[in-house]
């Protein structure tokens, strides 16, 4: 994951999910039980990346943000148009995928983990 971190810079939506994290006083040591709904995004050498921040046991993974709206996808939250999916994670294999109008929508294959998996998207 990695390169989906070092060198890398927020994309100019950096979050979604549905899961808030502890805050105020001494909750520095409370755990977040995040989701694969809960998704972080970046950008590193010409690519966009996705991290959901925790496996999904279906292996089925949706980040709303990158939904694809109108034929040139003018009017979507992120305004990308994704052209290619690949797991970050040599064991994952990305089964399909495709971005539809509720968001861009991943199949994986491979270990159920409850760490974050990360995503490489290259765009159009």
């Amino acid at each position: 994951n990695g390169e989906a971190i070092y060198g890398s810079r927020p994309f100019m939506i950096q979050e979604e999910g549905p899961t808030q994290p502890a805050t105020g006083a001494f909750s520095d040591g409370k755990e977040t039980p995040y989701t694969s709904r809960d998704v972080r995004y970046t950008v590193n050498q010409g690519c966009l990346y996705a991290v959901a921040l925790r496996g999904d046991e279906g292996g089925s993974y949706r980040m709303e943000a990158l939904a694809n709206h109108g034929k040139d996808n003018s009017q979507s939250t992120a305004n990308v148009i994704v052209e290619r999916v690949e797991a970050l994670d040599p064991a994952l294999r990305v089964a399909g995928w495709k971005q539809t109008d509720r968001g861009l929508e991943i199949r994986t294959e491979g270990p159920v983990t409850e760490k974050p998996v990360a995503f490489r998207l290259t765009l159009i």
